[in-house]
């Protein structure tokens, strides 16, 4: 009996599996933490609480912009990498899965960026994740996340995945477009070694992630292609979404949809 990518997940795969090659493979812009600090200061947000830190490539440079920073990762190999950084000791990192920890908090802000929602390989984990971010706002507090737009392909395709310092990785990829799901197989080439990675994501469409943020109490606040708030098209390869909890009436005590 074939086993469900659920079944076979636990909340470390991911980053125990990339963990010490994570940061050459992930390269972030310096520009584009810098649009991120700018939406985060323009919507009042002063605490704020990363879902799937990992190596700390944007909790560690937005603490240094001033934001109070906790960051939840379920990897132990990823918060080492983390804690080898300069700058690693101004963030509070608490070592748990994001889908269901509970940290007896509330922040202002709460973020799941590039992809880190998709690590989770169902619809139901997908939920759970987005339903424990609203748990964790404040009144006026904000969920935002960042997944790239889906591009299902109906047969798996071989491609280059990126130039490591000692080597490349060559990527294969497998849709199941039922599931929503991208099987990945990651081989990583060096002199004298090949190693192979495998991890399964589910990829997330704009109009079910916002269905996702209604049942977790959330409504939708803005949508765009980048941190730099530019429109998101059909065209787009990636969307910013930003959430707020959903508005109360105070004569029933019920959402006003």
């Amino acid at each position: 009996m074939k086993r469900s990518a659920e079944y076979l997940w636990q909340p470390e795969t991911y980053g125990d599996s990339y963990a010490d090659v994570y940061d050459e493979l992930i390269r972030d812009v310096p520009s584009e933490i810098a649009d991120m600090v700018t939406v985060l200061r323009d919507m009042n947000i002063h605490t704020l609480l990363e879902f799937g830190s990992g190596t700390g490539r944007l909790a560690i440079p937005l603490s240094g912009a001033g934001f109070s920073l906790t960051g939840v990762e379920a990897s132990a190999r990823m918060l080492d990498a983390m804690q080898a950084k300069s700058g690693a000791e101004r963030v509070r990192t608490v070592r748990g899965d994001f889908s269901e920890i509970l940290l007896g908090s509330l922040f202002d802000g709460v973020l799941l960026s590039r992809n880190t929602l998709l690590a989770l390989p169902t619809q139901r984990l997908q939920l759970a994740a987005v339903r424990n971010a609203a748990r964790h706002l404040c009144g006026n507090g904000k969920v935002f996340i960042d997944l790239g737009t889906p591009r299902p392909l109906s047969s798996p395709v071989l491609r280059y995945g990126g130039q490591l310092k000692d080597g490349l990785v060559i990527q294969h990829e497998s849709h199941d477009v039922v599931a929503q799901q991208v099987d990945f197989i990651r081989i990583l080439i060096a002199p004298g070694s090949c190693t192979a990675m495998r991890t399964v994501s589910r990829y997330v469409w704009p109009s079910e992630l916002d269905l996702m943020a209604s049942l977790a109490g959330l409504s939708l606040i803005d949508r765009w292609s980048d941190w730099t708030r530019s429109p998101y098209l059909a065209s787009s390869d990636a969307f910013v979404s930003v959430f707020g909890k959903q508005p109360v009436d105070p004569a029933s005590g019920t959402d006003r949809r």
